[in-house]
């Protein structure tokens, strides 16, 4: 249990990590690079200016974590699918998911402003009450995606696939 531990600028290279709770942790600048995480609990974590290169996640929870301009990126975005990722209340401004495959993600009531989600699948996830002006979501894949109350007022949805989605409550202007 790592939870409340102060380690910036930590490096996780090629390292399988599993089930380590890191809640309120300060990890400014961490870098997750060719790893394997599954089940970790990043709660309330500063995971601002993150870097996950090539990295899956699967049922990892950054529930009001602090992430503003983390980025996340693989040269195959198929090869590093978030799973059953969850991102609520979290802080997102500026973060970079261009790409990812992020299917029945939860970002409920996250800030996501001037996010890039351009290209993402966001296939069945559940983005209600995001606050996300300034967001880009050009050619994402948001089929079956609950965007209730979002706010996307100067975003993009440009070729974006939103078939079955829900706006209701919405602002896209």
């Amino acid at each position: 249990d790592l939870s409340g531990a102060q380690i910036p600028s930590a490096m996780f290279l090629d390292a399988s990590v599993n089930g380590v709770k890191f809640n309120n942790a300060g990890m400014q600048k961490a870098m997750f690079v060719q790893c394997t995480i599954t089940d970790l609990d990043f709660t309330g974590a500063d995971l601002s200016n993150s870097i996950w290169a090539e990295t899956p996640l699967e049922r990892v929870c950054f529930d009001n974590a602090i992430m503003p301009q983390a980025c996340f990126v693989a040269p195959d975005p198929e090869s590093m699918p978030l799973k059953a990722c969850s991102f609520n209340g979290a802080q997102l401004n500026k973060t970079n998911f261009q790409g990812m495959v992020m299917t029945g993600a939860t970002l409920c009531n996250a800030s996501a402003e001037n996010a890039n989600f351009a290209g993402a699948d966001l296939s069945n996830a559940d983005l209600s009450g995001m606050n996300a002006p300034g967001a880009q979501f050009r050619k994402s894949q948001l089929t079956g995606a609950n965007l209730d109350r979002v706010n996307l007022m100067n975003g993009s949805l440009a070729k974006a696939q939103l078939g079955n989605a829900s706006f209701d409550g919405a602002n896209l202007y």
